[in-house]
């Protein structure tokens, strides 16, 4: 099976390529695209390289590229090792921007009927900005400064905590 699926091939270069879906393996799942939250920020410094040589980006970065890492979709198929997802099954996913992709069941969330898919796509940033709080330790109460108000700075910087 091919998955039309987005591409950096370089430096300010994009293009949308037909590409094989990895094998199916039996912890994974595949999902069916609906649509994908693009990171403006993560997204925007990959694809125009605004980052100095010999950093972690530059390590990350290596072209192709493909961008993407939070979207939403339908089940299609399950690996023989899950049983607890089914085919049809609406899920969010760490997923970049793909029509179709395999990936391992653990990394796939149920998705609420009453959630629309634009805000179910917003899975990824919420689990980065928890991390953002937990890994620190920072309790309830406790002042904190938020450096960079993008997507997640916003989301971790509402409501004065």
């Amino acid at each position: 099976m091919d998955s039309l699926t987005v591409v950096f091939t370089g430096k300010n270069a994009v293009e949308m390529r037909r590409e094989p879906v990895g094998p199916l393996r039996g912890n994974d799942v595949l999902v069916q695209t609906h649509c994908s939250l693009i990171s403006t920020g993560t997204e925007g410094i990959c694809l125009e390289r605004k980052f100095a040589p010999d950093t972690h980006w530059d390590n990350w970065v290596k072209y192709p590229f493909y961008p993407g890492y939070s979207s939403v979709g339908t089940i299609v198929q399950v690996g023989s090792e899950v049983h607890h997802l089914q085919a049809g099954q609406r899920v969010a996913t760490r997923a970049g921007h793909r029509q179709f992709a395999a990936v391992p069941a653990t990394s796939v969330y149920p998705v609420p009927e009453a959630l629309s898919d634009e805000w179910a796509c917003w899975v990824a940033f919420g689990t980065i900005v928890q991390h953002g709080v937990r890994r620190p330790k920072i309790e309830l109460g406790e002042t904190v400064v938020a450096v960079g108000l993008g997507m997640l700075g916003q989301i971790q910087g509402n409501d004065g905590y």
